[in-house]
């Protein structure tokens, strides 16, 4: 048996934690401004924070690590969306139409979808913001 493998951690869970050390060392050097936004073909796209992310780790661990505070909205929760909430409702697909609200002093940094329907997140680096405003309509 290896040192890396005992009885209560099987070869493959070895593995994978070796695997995702290597990207993290990869990407700790080499990964892209953490904010840079990346797309996919749904119609979602989040900082490449996120999508080099691995492992276990939250998004609200990962936000912190980078310096920013997070904020989530929820489609179901911007009064803009009456019509897209209905159609998620029905199983449509909208998350490629939804143009999430506006936060001041909060940036726009992910639209993605989850059992819960539709949700949005944003960032900010600013202390001084606790609470943000209403939503701006688009």
């Amino acid at each position: 048996m290896s040192e890396a493998q005992t009885e209560e951690r099987p070869a493959e869970a070895v593995d994978e934690e070796a695997r995702n050390l290597e990207r993290n060392f990869f990407f700790d050097d080499e990964m892209p401004p953490p904010t840079m936004l990346v797309y996919y073909k749904d119609g979602s796209f989040g900082p490449v924070m996120f999508h080099y992310a691995v492992g276990n780790e939250t998004a609200a661990n990962i936000v912190k690590a980078y310096g920013f505070k997070m904020l989530v909205v929820s489609m179901k929760d911007d009064i803009e969306a009456g019509a897209l909430n209905e159609a998620w409702a029905r199983g449509e697909l909208v998350l490629a139409e939804w143009i999430p609200p506006a936060m001041p002093g909060w940036e726009l940094v992910a639209r993605n979808n989850s059992e819960d329907g539709p949700f949005a997140v944003y960032l900010t680096e600013d202390d001084e913001i606790e609470e943000p405003g209403e939503p701006v309509p688009a």
